[in-house]
């Protein structure tokens, strides 16, 4: 079956209320580079000078779809409405790629990942940060702090069908009263350095006994 990708922009970022906005002008970026590493794809594969080799994309389509509208007067109704075109791509066999924005804009893909799957589904979260704030005075509850958070009260998304990949600094020790609550898997940025890709999907359940002195130092 060839694959078929779809790369919408979400140039979004008001949510970023703890940081600086400018993550609406990402997709813009994005698209310029990835034009560069498009453009050198010949026949059916691309030179990776990394591993000395060429990589065949298997008749892999990209193509893409242009930004969402901005409702920059009302973010909730802003959320509802971009989870439609992903939506859209879903229901035609297309994966999304989401260029954002801030991280607040993973919810509605989340969401329309939710309405056409079956059973269960699982989130491998790739990030520095938690985001599983569940309200705040200065973000409200649909921040970029919090949608991971929001996304775990979706009907057929387990906290244990969580994985957080690369998380590291400091948190709330609520943070972790919750992920312990809920049993939601992680692997540290460094812990994740420490294995590497190919250890990698073991290495929730290893962390986790790690954590708790199950397992001996340098195993």
């Amino acid at each position: 079956m060839t694959l078929r990708f779809g790369i919408p922009g979400i140039p979004h970022d008001t949510s970023a209320g703890l940081g600086r906005p400018s993550a609406r002008y990402a997709p813009a970026e994005v698209r310029k580079s990835l034009k560069w590493n498009l453009n050198r794809i010949q026949g059916d594969g691309i030179y990776d000078v990394k591993t000395g080799r060429t990589v065949p994309l298997g008749g892999a389509g990209v193509t893409g779809h242009g930004d969402v509208e901005v409702i920059g007067h009302d973010y909730v109704l802003m959320l509802e409405k971009t989870e439609v075109p992903v939506l859209r791509l879903l229901e035609n066999g297309v994966i999304p790629v989401i260029i954002g924005g801030d991280h607040s804009v993973s919810l509605p893909g989340l969401k329309a990942l939710h309405s056409v799957a079956e059973g269960a589904m699982g989130i491998i979260q790739m990030d520095a940060h938690l985001n599983l704030v569940d309200d705040s005075p200065v973000q409200g509850r649909l921040s970029g702090s919090s949608e991971i958070r929001r996304a775990l009260e979706l009907p057929r998304v387990s906290a244990t069908n969580l994985v957080q990949v690369g998380v590291r600094g400091y948190n709330y020790p609520d943070q972790l009263a919750y992920i312990q609550e809920q049993g939601i898997d992680q692997i540290p940025a460094p812990e994740f350095s420490r294995m590497g890709p190919g250890e990698a999907p073991e290495g929730p359940l290893r962390w986790r006994h790690r954590r708790q002195g199950v397992l001996h130092a340098g195993h």
